[in-house]
């Protein structure tokens, strides 16, 4: 494993996302732990596109497959509807081999940094929540990054 790749991983695993908004978004509405449990489950989620890659399945789906552009628009739809639903919602923020190895360093970065979000939510959650007009503006982030996010796919699908 190289020093690049370790740099690589912390980059992409620092920078917001859907895992990194879900996370944030659970701390601050229901605490630490739950933040916690979020950022194991946004970790977790990672196993499918490990397996994915390490048995060629994702190669063939980037191929251009009919597959591919089925998965690809179930995105679009999952993350246009998270920010629909971030939007209305008005109570509170709702929340093998080497390459094996890789995979399983990306997890650990992966755990670790969410958790790290998930424990700085937690702390900030009551100030937050005191503020409604604070609440407010996050939601309309949240859903800001879900809808970014769901158009940047749809553009890439094409």
């Amino acid at each position: 494993m190289s020093i690049a790749f370790l740099l690589t991983t912390l980059v992409v695993v620092i920078t917001p996302g859907t895992g990194v908004v879900y996370t944030v978004a659970t701390g601050l509405s229901a605490g630490r732990r739950a933040g916690l449990v979020a950022a194991a489950g946004c970790t977790l989620s990672l196993v499918p596109h490990l397996v994915a890659a390490v048995t060629g399945l994702a190669a063939l789906l980037r191929a251009g497959t009919p597959a591919f552009r089925v998965v690809t628009w179930l995105g679009v739809a999952y993350l246009l509807w998270m920010a629909w639903a971030a939007l209305r919602e008005r109570g509170p923020l709702l929340p093998a081999d080497e390459h094996l190895a890789c995979g399983a360093v990306f997890m650990l970065a992966t755990l670790v940094v969410f958790a790290g979000y998930a424990l700085l939510a937690g702390a900030l959650r009551r100030r937050v929540l005191a503020r409604p007009r604070l609440t407010a503006l996050l939601r309309h982030g949240f859903a800001g990054s879900f809808l970014a996010l769901g158009l940047g796919l749809a553009l890439t699908a094409r």
